[in-house]
């Protein structure tokens, strides 16, 4: 069961649209097609379209692929926050329940800030299939707050106009 993205409250909007588009540029988000659909505090909302290239050998799409889904839409979540400064987070633990095959559909991943602390961020991340309405997967993640801005992190904060906030 999807959850209502309006119990979120709104961000920025081209702060959102500015981060979806730097991560759905990365090489990986663009092999795997995932695209965010929406970000609201402490939520983000991902689709990863149906294309057979993702599929294992038995037809379902592949456990690798739905890990990576939750794993940025976890990502997303953790940087919902357009108030804080942007941080780097690591993904430093990721239990997956795979519940069902997705065959031959889109899948929406949703993800939800359970809790942030100085260090970590813990994140519950659920995959539906669009069609069949098959809760798909189940993810629990914990993200480590990295202090340190590398180079690349300090590029994007720039060309975000965040930097010395």
């Amino acid at each position: 069961m999807m959850l209502d993205p309006k119990k979120f409250t709104e961000i920025d909007e081209e702060y959102a649209k500015a981060f979806a588009q730097k991560v759905e540029a990365s090489p990986y988000a663009q092999l795997l097609g995932t695209v965010y659909e929406e970000m609201r505090l402490d939520y983000a909302r991902l689709r990863l379209p149906f294309r057979s290239q993702l599929n294992q050998s038995a037809g379902a799409v592949n456990g690798g692929a739905i890990a990576s889904l939750i794993d940025a839409a976890g990502v997303g979540a953790t940087a919902s926050d357009s108030a804080l400064p942007m941080r780097q987070v690591v993904t430093l633990d990721m239990t997956i329940q795979y519940l069902s095959a997705a065959i031959e559909e889109d899948l929406i991943a949703e993800a939800v800030v359970r809790r942030r602390g100085r260090k970590t961020i813990n994140v519950s991340v659920d995959i539906e299939g669009v069609i069949s309405k098959n809760a798909i997967a189940h993810g629990e993640l914990v993200f480590m707050v990295r202090d340190c801005l590398s180079s690349t992190l300090r590029h994007f904060e720039s060309s975000l106009g965040r930097v010395g906030r």
